[in-house]
């Protein structure tokens, strides 16, 4: 029988590229044409067509609250939408967010900056930097360097092969420095490092633990210290003092319930910063105008394409992916927020988008935004969520038998419709139409048997194209 699967994607920081759940963000949009006008005279269009792009996220529920930021010719536009947390507050510029894997960004330019000061190579094997006794396999005489690390061609497995967190709600709290080296020690290449894209969190945040090891002290203090401080990037950091902890947004699962912030025992250059709209806008414009100090030398490294793919789909740069049209982005994610972040250099404008709810409907937002600012507007596909008032939801509520030993029992919460399968966790599902819902935790839906009044009669659950008809059995336990 095939029946709905809790899925598990908040544990390996969910964003980056086609990873994992096959949705590509492509940034590659055309070139600006002749109409197109981002300058001082545009900023109220601008505003309005972007507080028209993001009103159905709001209506939808896809996110609990946004903050965006946006560098144009014109100059820079914030904007903020939703609730910040339970207090109602609309998130700002100053608002903090975690932002999963938008952080291998940064650790790409830790690495690029040693490489501007002489510290480092590219071509560096990591074999060099690890403490005495860490044996690294090599396959066929090719080592594994620092810069596969940085590309996501290093081989290595996307987490660790004994990843198993102990609390799935903050999965990266108990991993440790020595049990990432135990798990290199067991590492078996299958491949020749360099030759295949494969994404990587061990790799990313590997490569933030080395460099912090080898300078003798912690990755935030390394990356605080030569990238952070430079850039006057005051509100990016992996720990919160009190008053960025007091403008931290409460985040948010895909349905909408609130879930604690992550945190990080290694691998902290993989997804563990968290940072503002502010910050991402000052840093996008050290992007587009790197200069010619030794931080500009490194940003200008992180931007050379470094693996290309056959098919384009995942070509990278140093940490960045590259789109087509030389746009540079990534994205990311934690159990409760996404964030996304590109720039075009070609047209000088860049797009930060922050939100306190871990869905990838924010892939789709940002290079939306981006479209805008080049002229080339491109409208949200967003599956429709249609409004039912509480006495038609009743009519789904029951119990529904799968199998034997398998239910669903359908409850009504408020305004909400809860589908939990026995041994899982309840989990909302969504209407499209009133007898069409679906999970937004997984690509499922479930059809519902209406007659022309009263309860529903029984349901069907559509996985992977595979149905499965479970007929009502009776009304839930009263709460």
């Amino acid at each position: 029988m095939r029946c709905i699967l809790a899925a598990l994607l908040p544990l390996t920081l969910v964003a980056c590229g086609s990873r994992p759940d096959g949705a590509v963000p492509d940034p590659g949009l055309p070139a600006p044409g002749p109409t197109a006008d981002v300058g001082p005279a545009a900023r109220p269009p601008l505003r309005e067509a972007v507080d028209a792009l993001v009103a159905p996220l709001l209506d939808g529920e896809w996110v609990v609250g946004l903050a965006v930021g946006l560098v144009t010719p014109g100059g820079d536009l914030f904007a903020g939408y939703g609730r910040a947390g339970a207090d109602g507050r609309t998130p700002d510029e100053n608002t903090v967010f975690e932002l999963g894997s938008v952080a291998k960004v940064f650790t790409a330019l830790l690495l690029a900056r040693d490489v501007a000061d002489g510290r480092r190579a590219l071509d560096q094997p990591l074999a060099e930097l690890l403490p005495d006794g860490v044996r690294l396999r090599e396959r066929d005489g090719h080592p594994l360097t620092l810069l596969h690390l940085a590309t996501h061609t290093s081989g290595l497995p996307r987490m660790p092969d004994d990843f198993a967190p102990a609390d799935p709600s903050d999965p990266y709290a108990d991993l440790t420095w020595d049990g990432i080296l135990a798990c290199l020690s067991r590492f078996e290449p299958t491949r020749d490092p360099g030759t295949v894209y494969e994404y990587s969190n061990l790799a990313a945040g590997l490569l933030g633990d080395v460099l912090a090891c080898q300078a003798g002290t912690s990755y935030e203090a390394l990356l605080r210290e030569r990238v952070l401080e430079p850039l006057g990037l005051r509100d990016t950091s992996v720990t919160l003092d009190e008053g960025r902890r007091a403008r931290l947004a409460e985040g948010h699962d895909v349905d909408g319930n609130p879930v604690p912030p992550w945190t990080f025992g290694a691998l902290a250059g993989a997804g563990a910063l968290r940072s503002t709209a502010a910050d991402l806008v000052r840093f996008l414009h050290r992007q587009l105008e790197p200069g010619h100090d030794p931080l500009g030398e490194a940003l200008a490294l992180t931007h050379v394409l470094r693996h290309d793919d056959p098919d384009g789909s995942d070509d990278v740069a140093l940490g960045w992916h590259v789109g087509s049209g030389g746009r540079l982005w990534h994205n990311g994610g934690t159990g409760g927020f996404h964030a996304f972040v590109a720039f075009d250099p070609s047209a000088g404008v860049g797009v930060a988008v922050l939100a306190n709810t871990g869905s990838f409907v924010v892939d789709a937002v940002g290079p939306s935004l981006l479209g805008l600012l080049v002229g080339e507007p491109r409208p949200l596909e967003l599956t429709p969520t249609v409004p039912l008032a509480p006495e038609q939801l009743d009519r789904y509520v029951g119990v529904y038998e799968l199998e034997p030993e398998t239910l669903m029992t359908v409850r009504r919460d408020d305004g909400r419709l809860l589908a939990e399968i026995t041994g899982q966790a309840p989990l909302r599902i969504w209407p499209e139409t009133e007898t069409l819902f679906h999970w937004r935790v997984v690509e499922a839906d479930v059809r519902f048997d209406l007659p022309e009044s009263g309860p529903a009669t029984g349901l069907t659950i559509v996985q992977d194209g595979a149905e499965t008809a479970a007929p009502r059995l009776a009304d839930p336990d009263p709460m």
